[in-house]
């Protein structure tokens, strides 16, 4: 089961919302405080700049998306107040979320491997927020080759 991941484009806006918000629906069914403000649409526009800077991409298997991420090698504002401004060779990665039809496929898993290769392959290290309420994510994480970082107080 291969997964391409390309560039999210304009014509994408809706199904990368979607994927997002369906995301976020699930996170709140397991009692976890994450991704509540997606829910409410302030993020829409944000979510649509990230996709003209050409930071957002789609996934997709057999043809259909089933997952977005947002990958940058720019610090934004939050990059920089959880992680101190640093000027690194760094990719920050935000918003992976794989929409739950398609849960259990190990999507999220490969979508890490591909970014963890492509930066090995030039120098990067890549660095996520995830919030410390969150064990199975951070355990997601931890179980796809990323070391747990206490937070800064932001």
């Amino acid at each position: 089961m291969d997964v391409l991941i390309r560039k999210a484009t304009l014509a994408d806006r809706e199904e990368v919302l979607t994927i997002l918000k369906n995301a976020a629906q699930w996170i709140q069914k397991q009692g976890i405080n994450q991704w509540a403000y997606l829910l409410s649409g302030k993020e829409d526009d944000a979510i649509e700049t990230d996709i003209r800077t050409g930071i957002t991409y789609m996934v997709e298997l057999d043809k259909e998306a089933v997952a977005t991420f947002s990958l940058s090698s720019e610090q934004n504002e939050w990059d920089r107040r959880l992680w101190g401004k640093l000027e690194d060779h760094a990719f920050y990665l935000h918003r992976l979320a794989v929409h739950r039809d398609h849960g259990g496929k190990q999507i999220g898993e490969k979508v890490l491997n591909c970014i963890s290769k492509q930066a090995v392959k030039i120098g990067a290290v890549i660095r996520l927020d995830c919030v410390s309420d969150n064990p199975r994510l951070n355990d997601f994480y931890q179980k796809n080759g990323f070391t747990f970082l206490h937070y800064r107080k932001v």
